[in-house]
């Protein structure tokens, strides 16, 4: 058996570091223990999981007190929460959405330790061992610098006050759960936030593009199914003014029109035989209009460059949440993980080129007006609602009107102008992300997105399958009444619902929005149903992460139309593989060496039909020129 240790707590006699185990924790109870502040603040400072015990003596109840107020940051108001502790005149300077840089640079560090003071009587404790206010300024300024590692690896515990509902052992799950999230933050360097606001601003001005991109490209479709229903329009009345001249007995009329303008008036007199003239000439416009139209639709391509921009937009999101996360192909050092960013973001650009989008097009230089996105965390958090998940901004006058209430509220102190403010937390989206972060930064908008994208299609298709039935309708009432030649017009605008439809809300994107929703709730269910080591695994982290983006890029590829585009991972294996050197001719080499060509042959023919883009019409039929999605 093992001998014990003749000193208790002997830690000396323990033949390995604890640390090599599972990562160190600290438990800090009231006391006399000497070294109590130093040894705190060092665990605060390397990021490592401290439990406080509330409503103990000395050094944890500052230290509670302290943490309790420093967490009000992260509240609904942090604003009025924090007023008593701010600068004159600060709630006017920090605006609508302050940052926690903005808060903690408001709030007057004498003005926290006074508070303290007044809390807790600190005349029996050692000088050595009290909380002052060097020490209150160097924990702001460790705040500021990591806050999210101090929000998730500090916690205060009151062993005086029950938790019914089990809030207390959750936040102690994970505190010491969450071993990664104090050493990954270190990662969120100048040059880390640098590269995600770097992918941030390309993804913007893809996404923008791609935006243009398919408002045109719907103008030129609706233009030219206009443009068919009024030849055909025309068509109908050229053949009821032949007919009704080939029926007349008498001698051709004269039409007068009178338009009466002020004290005049314009009078227009007219024949048949000049109305038939007029319709001749706008029977030759029209057809050449359309055929215009279609020839400007396969010259720029519109369709084939809005699939790459918004395939490549959705990648870069990816990217940026792999990056985030830390999965592979980000699984190395932070310095290889940059540098890879980086490359995958270059040849995610180059790759565009397949779809004619020039690179010149996309680069910094060239775009003057953005190269100061994003100027605040709010603005950047703005951007991906609108452009990731479809979430429009808050218009102005509901904006200045809820501010005007919360001005109000905290000038006179009220505590319901809490349910006033942003129910939307403005996050940090540079920072790098937990399980339980990308829970609530991606996987939940992402549904949500999905949910409202569902109900948006529904209502256009049902509105297009109105339309549709109406026209039918109209076509059959017009042939029993013995209007037959009206028919092809009903007809027409039957075409042009059942046009918008497959351009608008094709089937293919009802039913990929229906299999993400199964998808997502069944992950939303399996994460709800694990415990928080579960969370943290790295499996979980890895499997969560795979899947949602995986469901992402079929969805947007469903949406876009595009059949093929080039995946960074497959070209990462392609040029990663090995090279295989030729050897003397024999039976079993030549079958090697016929495996090896043919595995060549594979490779060669999957790359290349991953670099050939496809665009699908509405009728279902692939082409690259066709500009229809």
């Amino acid at each position: 058996g093992i001998m014990p240790p003749r000193k208790k707590y002997d830690w000396d006699a323990i033949p390995f570091s604890p640390e090599e185990l599972a990562p160190v924790g600290y438990v800090f109870i009231g006391g006399n223990e000497l070294n109590m502040k130093r040894k705190l603040v060092q665990a605060v400072r390397m990021g490592s999981p401290v439990i406080i015990m509330d409503n103990t003596p000395n050094l944890p109840k500052q230290m509670s007190i302290f943490v309790r107020l420093i967490q009000k940051l992260w509240g609904r108001d942090p604003v009025n929460d924090l007023r008593l502790f701010m600068t004159e005149g600060a709630n006017a300077k920090l605006g609508r959405k302050p940052s926690v840089a903005d808060l903690l640079e408001a709030v007057l560090p004498s003005k926290i330790i006074h508070h303290i003071e007044e809390l807790f009587d600190t005349s029996g404790m050692e000088d050595s061992e009290r909380l002052t206010l060097s020490d209150v300024v160097g924990l702001i300024e460790l705040v500021k610098r990591r806050p999210q590692t101090f929000r998730d690896r500090v916690c205060v515990v009151d062993p005086l006050r029950p938790h019914s509902n089990g809030h207390g052992s959750n936040d102690l799950m994970s505190v010491m759960s969450s071993h990664k999230t104090g050493f990954r933050e270190t990662d969120s360097t100048v040059f880390h936030k640098s590269l995600v606001l770097k992918g941030w601003r390309l993804h913007r001005r893809l996404a923008r593009r791609a935006k243009q991109l398919r408002n045109q490209g719907t103008a030129l479709v609706m233009c030219i199914a206009f443009v068919m229903i009024i030849n055909t329009c025309l068509s109908v009345l050229l053949v009821c003014a032949h007919i009704e001249k080939s029926q007349a007995r008498i001698k051709e009329l004269a039409y007068n029109l009178t338009l009466p303008v002020t004290s005049d008036s314009f009078e227009v007199s007219f024949t048949m035989s000049d109305t038939l003239q007029s319709l001749h000439m706008l029977m030759l416009v029209f057809p050449i209009l359309a055929g215009l139209l279609h020839t400007i639709q396969g010259h720029f391509q519109l369709a084939q460059k809005y699939s790459g921009m918004h395939m490549a937009a959705n990648q870069v999101v990816t990217e940026i949440h792999r990056f985030l996360m830390g999965v592979a192909p980000y699984k190395q050092n932070p310095g290889d993980n940059q540098r890879k960013f980086v490359s995958r973001l270059q040849e995610l650009v180059k790759n565009l080129s397949l779809y004619g989008v020039r690179e010149d097009d996309l680069m910094e230089d060239s775009v003057s007006a953005i190269d100061d996105f994003p100027q605040s965390a709010e603005a950047l958090d703005q951007h991906v609602r609108q452009y990731v998940y479809n979430m429009q901004p808050e218009g102005q006058c509901s904006r200045r009107f809820r501010d005007i209430m919360v001005s109000l509220g905290r000038c006179t102190g009220a505590s319901w102008t809490q349910l006033l403010g942003d129910v939307h937390e403005t996050r940090d989206l540079t920072a790098p992300l937990t399980a339980e972060k990308y829970m609530e930064v991606r996987v939940l908008p992402m549904r949500k997105f999905y949910y409202d994208q569902m109900h948006k299609m529904h209502k256009v298709r049902i509105t297009l399958y109105v339309l549709l039935a109406v026209s039918l309708s109209a076509g059959a009432a017009l042939g029993a009444s013995g209007f037959s030649l009206w028919i092809p017009v009903a007809l027409s605008v039957a075409t042009f619902a059942t046009t918008m439809m497959q351009w608008l809300v094709p089937s293919e994107n009802l039913s990929a929005v229906q299999s993400a929703m199964t998808t997502l709730n069944n992950l939303d269910l399996r994460w709800q149903g694990s415990d928080i080591k579960e969370h943290r695994s790295e499996v979980t982290r890895h499997r969560l992460v795979q899947t949602t983006e995986r469901l992402a890029w079929a969805v947007e590829s469903s949406f876009s139309g595009c059949a093929t585009f080039p995946d960074l991972d497959q070209d990462e294996e392609l040029k990663t593989a090995p090279v295989v050197s030729p050897e003397p001719a024999s039976p079993r080499n030549h079958c090697r060496s016929f495996e090896v060509s043919g595995s060549r042959r594979s490779l060669s023919r999957s790359s290349s039909a991953r670099a050939s883009p496809q665009v699908m019409t509405p009728y279902g039929r692939p082409g690259t020129m066709t500009p229809l999605l």
